[in-house]
């Protein structure tokens, strides 16, 4: 049991690691200029790009999923059956 402890107490730190992380990206833009309306246009997404997500709420081991297209329901389905046979094999 101290195993599982320990593991769960170094992925938040991870996550917490990763949430203070700087990022690549550049905040600040340059000044207002003739190429400057170029440059936001380059920034736009593309019309025909489609943001994709999903959800897993796991109550004890019966999860319950949902998502914006079937290949991320499916994906999260197998992310589910793993947490679950984890579960169970951690609570023996």
């Amino acid at each position: 049991m101290s195993v599982i402890l320990l593991v769960g107490i170094a992925l938040i730190i991870m996550g917490l690691f990763l949430l203070f992380l700087p990022s690549k990206k550049k905040t600040c833009c340059p000044a207002a200029g003739p190429g400057r309306q170029e440059q936001e246009e380059e920034r736009l997404p593309l019309p025909s790009a489609k943001t994709r997500g999903g959800s897993v709420i796991m109550i004890g081991p019966i999860p319950i999923i949902w998502g914006s297209d079937p290949k991320t329901a499916l994906f999260l389905m197998i992310i589910a059956l793993a947490i679950m046979v984890t579960w169970i094999l951690a609570t023996k």
